[in-house]
C-alpha cells in the first residue's frame, strides 16, 4: 500500500512514482487524501539530497497541472518533510511550438507555502489551450482528473515529470545566508523551475 510504505524513514536515494497519483484521482471521495498520503510517504522514505521522480498526465503548464501541485504534491511534501526543503524541476510541453525568440526553459516560478496558491513570477494567469476538446461523453485513456476528482478534457500538452529534490533544513544550507533565528523556519516558497522541449 502506497499510502502506508514498510520501509523506514530516510532510506531511498530514488523514489519513482508513475501514473499511481492520476489513478487515485479517480476516487472522487478520498482520492486527494490518498494522493497527499503516498506523496508523504514517498517523500518520508527519501534520503536528505535524494530525488522524487513523478511522471503524470497533470502537466504543471496547465491550470490543473498547478493545482494539482498546489493541493497534493505540496501538502505530501510538507506533511513529510520535517525540516527538509524542496525544489521542483517541471520537465514537459508547454505548447509553445517554439517559433517565439523568448525562451522559457529554466524559468523560476515558485509555490506560496503561506496559503498555497501558485505564483508563476509575472502576475499573470497560465492560459490553457482549449483546442483539444473530444466528442461529449467520450472517455479515453487521456481522460484526466483534477485535484479534487472531477472529470477534465485530456491536456493537449501531455504528460510531464516532476524531479523533486529533498534538500537539507535552511541552517545546514551553505547557498543561504541567515541573519538570524527567524530565517531558519520553512521558506514561504518552493522554488519551480519549468524545461520544456
Amino acid at each position: 500500500d502506497a499510502r502506508e510504505l514498510p520501509y523506514g524513514n530516510d532510506e531511498f536515494h530514488l523514489v519513482m512514482e508513475k501514473g499511481t497519483l492520476d489513478a487515485m484521482l479517480s476516487d472522487v471521495k478520498m482520492g486527494v487524501t490518498n494522493c497527499v498520503n503516498i506523496v508523504t510517504e514517498m517523500a518520508r522514505v527519501l534520503i536528505e539530497d535524494g530525488y522524487l521522480v513523478i511522471v503524470s498526465h497533470l502537466n504543471a503548464n496547465t491550470t490543473q497541472g498547478l493545482s494539482w501541485l498546489d493541493e497534493v504534491v505540496v501538502p505530501g511534501l510538507r506533511a513529510a518533510a520535517g525540516d527538509a526543503t524542496w525544489e521542483i524541476e517541471i520537465h514537459g510541453n508547454d505548447g509553445n511550438d517554439g517559433s517565439d525568440d523568448d525562451e522559457d526553459e529554466g524559468d523560476n516560478d515558485s509555490i506560496d507555502d503561506d496559503d498555497n496558491d501558485m505564483d508563476d513570477g509575472d502576475g499573470e494567469d497560465t492560459d490553457e489551450d482549449e483546442d483539444d476538446v473530444g466528442q461529449e461523453g467520450e472517455e479515453s485513456a487521456n481522460t484526466e482528473y483534477d485535484a479534487v476528482g472531477t472529470k477534465t478534457l485530456p491536456s493537449p500538452l501531455g504528460p510531464a515529470v516532476y524531479i523533486i529534490r529533498k534538500m537539507p533544513p535552511l541552517n545546514r544550507r551553505d547557498d543561504i545566508d541567515l541573519k538570524d533565528e527567524k530565517d531558519t523556519a520553512l521558506p514561504p516558497t518552493i522554488p519551480l523551475r519549468f524545461f520544456t522541449y
